[in-house]
């Protein structure tokens, strides 16, 4: 489409011209514009992004990190600046405040996930304590006992697809464990930073769909997401034009949303907007 109208010989004021040949188009009316599509059938798109929710500062608390759904409730983890005090936020998916945690020691709470399976939110404890998460009950929103596992991480996914966890520990690695989060060795893989073309890009949280994992990572004057599939491939590396600080990203019903830090004031959570576009192939 695109192609064929900034085409001056095939189309102009009034006239549009098609051939045998140039009759071409791409039919995504009843394709859902995802990141996964993207990946899997190399769509032309664009991205950009749009403010859903915000979790502000809570007294000393007030440095986002990881953030994630359910579906019906969007939850988010901020902590104070010197990782001495963590608080879980829930908020209705129209920005609407719900309630919070009693504050727990969280250490730098890296990053969270939603396992939906079992009704928790897991806080990665991450810097200070790597092998710790703590369970929050999406409910009732208690603080649990904490989980050690068998790897340090700093980044966490849960995907109820599959029901297992891709995990990561400072950028270099991506990793996959089962619903009991126990880890193997032959499930971990190195990731290049060249090829993702990353290396001027920090590590953050990370997030997933059925087919790929997601890593947001930002940069001086904007963030990158970068893709790996479940077998710790490669995939492609996407660019927002925001350049407030990322920290987690996680999907759900194939919309995908991104979680800022706003410095000093807490979360701002954005939805990715992704449009296809599409030519005639002339």
């Amino acid at each position: 489409e695109t192609a064929i109208l900034k085409s001056s010989t095939l189309a102009g004021t009034g006239f549009l011209n098609f051939s045998n040949t140039n009759d071409q188009y791409a039919d995504f009316s009843q394709t859902q514009a995802t990141l996964r599509s993207i990946i899997s059938n190399g769509y032309s798109y664009t991205l950009s992004q749009t403010l859903v929710c915000s979790c502000p500062k809570d007294g000393t608390i007030y440095v986002a990190q990881g953030a994630g759904t359910d579906a019906t409730y969007f939850y988010f983890c901020n902590r104070t600046s010197g990782d001495t005090s963590s608080r879980v936020y829930k908020y209705k998916m129209d920005g609407t405040y719900v309630s919070k945690t009693a504050a727990f020691a969280g250490n730098h709470s890296n990053d969270l996930t939603v396992d939906t399976k079992n009704g928790r939110v897991l806080i990665v404890n991450g810097t200070g304590a790597p092998t710790k998460l703590t369970p929050i009950n999406t409910k009732t929103m208690a603080v649990g006992s904490d989980i050690t596992i068998g790897r340090g991480v700093g980044a966490l996914a849960y995907c109820p697809e599959r029901d297992a966890y891709a995990g990561s520990q400072g950028g270099s690695c991506v990793f996959y464990m089962g619903a009991d989060l126990s880890y193997s060795s032959d499930k971990n893989y190195s990731r290049n930073n060249t090829t993702e073309g990353t290396s001027a890009y920090t590590a953050q949280g990370m997030g997933c769909d059925v087919d790929y994992v997601y890593f947001p990572m930002s940069g001086s004057s904007n963030n990158a997401i970068v893709a790996y599939d479940w077998k710790g491939n490669y995939k492609k590396t996407f660019f927002l034009s925001i350049g407030t600080e990322s920290e987690s990203l996680f999907e759900i019903n194939g919309v995908y949303y991104v979680n800022f830090y706003s410095s000093g004031d807490g979360a701002r959570l954005y939805r990715i907007n992704i449009t296809l576009s599409y030519t005639s192939g002339v």
